[in-house]
């Protein structure tokens, strides 16, 4: 009997329960209140896993067999963001697999590793490099990828702090909101189409986006938030120059320049309906100019701007508008039209680029 009432009292809270949620669900959906959620994409299923260095990755970096037997193989690891990764290209169409197709004619053989990881910044992608590759890959190249957004990435998305005698010091991944913001979401009992529909969800999760700038440092007010990027970004470049040196392999500082840096040089109408970029990612601007000022002092740098002559000497097309002719277009890519990924004509020309540069270093 006891039993019996101890389970009926539960049943009731679990119904009350249930009955609370449901109100404040119909409630939000009334009010129509469902705030934006910043990478909304980090959520979906096997997109990333948790990890307590990285914050998140991909899965495929936790399996040895992934790495593979290199034997004398002329090694590469390809290190960056989505460019690298590949956005909405397949495997054959991203820029690593078209330089190792650039490369196999000249080198007995050739492996190269797509480090890409999407939506990171130098932080995460040092880190990654630091914590998965140098245990497993003895590199004879390393080809690391710039992009503007690594700057802000590296704030909302640490991977480290800078110490008092200006070193980069591990972080404990677990503090950061990104990590939070999954583990919370990756423990709530319900499948994954429900949850990314429901509104209490969506604003569980919004609660997280008032914490992007929890692990700054105080010395670095609001004022100077940019500068704790840009200050990351320049200590990573002098770890990687120090473990280049330590594990004896080659670094090319690789830098996109991107889409609405073209449309400017064109002169192209920034006020179009579709030309949101610059407003919608204010703290971006001027970002590629000064990571073009950190890399340009190192030998190795290329800095992938595409001239029209450079359009139509290598690939045959006419000289048009290059904002037009090497990034995506909708529906393939949804950004707004200034921050678009490359399409295929573009990583091609990526991949030559590159594997120009190794050749020429090969004939030295």
């Amino acid at each position: 009997m006891l039993f019996e009432k101890l389970l009926l009292n539960v049943g009731l809270v679990v119904l009350g329960l249930l009955a609370g949620i449901i109100t404040v669900e119909v409630t939000l959906r009334l009010a129509n209140y469902k705030p934006q959620i910043s990478t909304d994409w980090q959520l979906k299923p096997s997109s990333r896993v948790l990890d307590t260095d990285l914050i998140m990755t991909h899965p495929k970096f936790f399996h040895p067999e992934y790495y593979g037997d290199l034997n004398d193989n002329l090694t590469i690891i390809a290190l960056g963001d989505s460019f690298t990764m590949g956005y909405e290209m397949s495997r054959n169409e991203s820029y690593p697999r078209l330089l190792k197709n650039f490369l196999k004619d000249f080198f007995e053989s050739v492996i190269v590793f797509n480090a890409g990881v999407g939506d990171t910044g130098t932080d995460q992608q040092l880190r990654l490099f630091k914590k998965f590759f140098l245990p497993n890959v003895k590199p004879d190249i390393v080809i690391w990828q710039f992009h503007r957004n690594d700057i802000y990435n590296n704030i909302v998305y640490p991977n480290y702090k800078i110490s008092a005698d200006n070193t980069l010091i591990p972080l404990d991944a677990r503090y950061n909101w990104a990590y939070q913001r999954l583990q919370l979401y990756s423990l709530i009992p319900l499948p994954h189409t429900l949850k990314e529909h429901s509104y209490i969800v969506n604003v569980l999760m919004h609660f997280y986006e008032g914490r992007k700038h929890d692990q700054v440092p105080e010395n670095y007010d609001m004022d100077r938030l940019k500068q704790y990027g840009i200050d990351k970004v320049q200590l990573a470049i002098e770890e990687m120059e120090r473990l280049s040196r330590k594990h004896s392999f080659t670094v090319y500082y690789v830098l996109i320049m991107p889409q609405d840096e073209y449309m400017i040089a064109e002169n192209l109408d920034w006020e179009t309906p579709d030309s949101r970029c610059p407003r919608k990612y204010d703290f971006n601007h001027g970002s590629h100019g000064q990571l073009e000022e950190i890399l340009s002092n190192q030998e190795t740098f290329i800095p992938l701007t595409v001239t029209g002559d450079q359009l139509a000497g290598e690939t045959g097309l006419p000289k048009q508008t290059i904002s037009e002719t090497i990034f995506l277009t909708p529906p393939i890519d949804e950004a707004a039209k200034g921050c678009r990924h490359y399409n295929e004509i573009g990583y091609e020309l990526m991949a030559r680029k590159i594997a120009s540069q190794i050749l020429l270093a090969a004939d030295e």
